[in-house]
């Protein structure tokens, strides 16, 4: 009866740290492989001394990957880049060229307000990694 008793609460407490571990797991923002890419690091570099960004920011925590788009017709792409900040994020679209050797140049940027609900959850998503 007593070992009976015993492995109950045995078979209880792996079952109850099992669904924890899988729970945390899963809660855990997770970077987005797209952060990876020498394109993502490209439109990083190109907006992270901008005043406009850091004027809406108040000081940058840290990066997280929107959205990327490629224009058919050429080697330009769009880098969209959440900016969380120390006062409120940003989203900025990058907009980069492909030059002959390979590398990724910022021509141009424009700054928006976090607004939309797929951008909103994805700040949020992002923001996490940054507390």
């Amino acid at each position: 009866m007593e070992k009976e008793k015993k492995s109950s609460i045995q078979r209880s407490f792996a079952f109850l740290l099992t669904v924890f571990l899988l729970l945390s797991e899963g809660c855990a923002p997770n970077p987005d492989p797209e952060e990876d890419t020498p394109l993502y690091k490209a439109a990083v570099e190109y907006i992270k001394d901008d005043a406009e960004v850091l004027t809406y920011t108040r000081g940058v925590r840290g990066y997280g990957h929107y959205e990327t788009f490629r224009w058919p017709d050429n080697n330009t792409y769009m880098v969209g880049v959440l900016v969380v900040g120390e006062t409120q994020g940003v989203k900025v679209n990058v907009y980069l060229n492909e030059d002959d050797y390979g590398e990724y140049v910022g021509y141009k940027r424009d700054v928006y307000a976090v607004c939309g609900d797929k951008a909103k959850n994805k700040y949020k998503a992002v923001k996490r990694r940054f507390r």
